[in-house]
């Protein structure tokens, strides 16, 4: 069996919600692996006309995306610059999130999430992360050495942009409508961050790491991810220039009418539909609605059944990873 499970665990953690300009999805299914490592986020009232969402996809355990998932949000507000550049703030939180699970009171909550029948969780925020450990030469010993996320978080401030900021291989598409109102495109908000991109190359080969069988060192098929501390242990130089960075990308879209949906997935989704495969199909289906049947309820069904769509019929085909989407829908 392996890292997979004898048959795949279908059943699905399902939200949504809605106010006067959005209305939001999101699905969750473990599928054929022997664990659930994914975790999201949705704030719809997150500020003043301004919502937020977050995939953050787990590898090596689930404590990294979880801990992330927690507390993306306070890390932003927290930042200096979120009143007046949210785009360098995002940079910062994403930042932050390792010097908080660096901090003593950090790596406890990472061991409790990784083991939850350990009683008297504390949960850290932005106020810890100048609590360092004594000895940081010891965290090969705790959770998030060798275990982090990827992330692709979007802030939504409806009628004006849709800014996504993105560490890995999650993905962020938006789905346009084309004129006339027929068909959709799909326009990707997110780069993946592989090793095959010659900007992660550089940056990988001059922090002394190495790149084999498309592997950085000849361990993670991907290039930038929160946690992964094994990674990012070289104090010379900034934390966005370690082998693995935890420094997003930044993508700012402004509002258009043309905009219909933005769809946030983790890589168990892109690695079996494209973006254009996953825009047309939310754009036909919601073309097809029973004006009687709520949004919120319709989207949640979309998607589940994208999970289904994916999902492999067996562990020698793609759709074998954990897989998370979040659908929000522009009224």
């Amino acid at each position: 069996m392996g890292v997979f499970l004898s048959t795949p665990k279908t059943e699905k953690e399902i939200t949504s919600g809605e106010n006067d300009k959005l209305f939001y999805a999101s699905a969750s299914m473990q599928g054929w692996r022997t664990s659930m490592e994914d975790a999201h986020l949705t704030h719809l009232d997150f500020d003043d006309n301004l919502s937020l969402f977050g995939v953050f996809d787990g590898h090596g355990g689930k404590e990294v995306a979880h801990y992330a998932s927690r507390h993306f949000s306070e890390t932003l507000k927290s930042r200096p610059t979120y009143s007046t550049d949210l785009g360098t703030a995002l940079q910062e939180a994403f930042l932050n999130l390792d010097e908080q699970m660096r901090s003593k009171k950090g790596r406890k909550e990472l061991r409790e999430i990784l083991h939850p029948s350990q009683e008297g969780a504390q949960q850290t925020g932005p106020e810890h992360k100048e609590e360092k450990l004594e000895d940081e030469d010891e965290e090969d010993e705790g959770p998030g050495f060798n275990s982090g996320c990827t992330s692709v978080v979007a802030a939504v401030k409806n009628g004006e942009f849709v800014l996504v900021a993105n560490a890995g291989d999650s993905r962020a598409v938006l789905v346009q409508e084309k004129e006339g109102g027929g068909e959709a495109e799909a326009v990707e908000l997110s780069v993946d961050h592989k090793p095959n991109l010659p900007g992660e190359r550089k940056r990988i080969f001059a922090a002394g790491g190495i790149i084999e069988n498309g592997r950085v060192n000849r361990d993670l098929n991907l290039t930038r991810a929160i946690g992964d501390m094994r990674y990012k242990k070289d104090k010379s130089i900034p934390q966005a220039d370690q082998i693995i960075s935890g420094f997003p990308e930044l993508h700012k879209e402004p509002f258009s009418p043309k905009n219909k949906f933005l769809i946030l997935a983790c890589d168990g989704v892109w690695d079996v539909q494209t973006s254009q495969q996953v825009a047309s199909y939310v754009h036909s289906s919601f073309k097809a609605r029973d004006p009687s049947i709520p949004l919120t309820q319709f989207a949640s069904g979309i998607c589940s059944q994208l999970l289904d769509i994916c999902l492999a019929p067996d562990t020698s085909a793609m759709g074998t990873d954990n897989m998370t989407v979040v659908l929000v829908g522009f009224k």
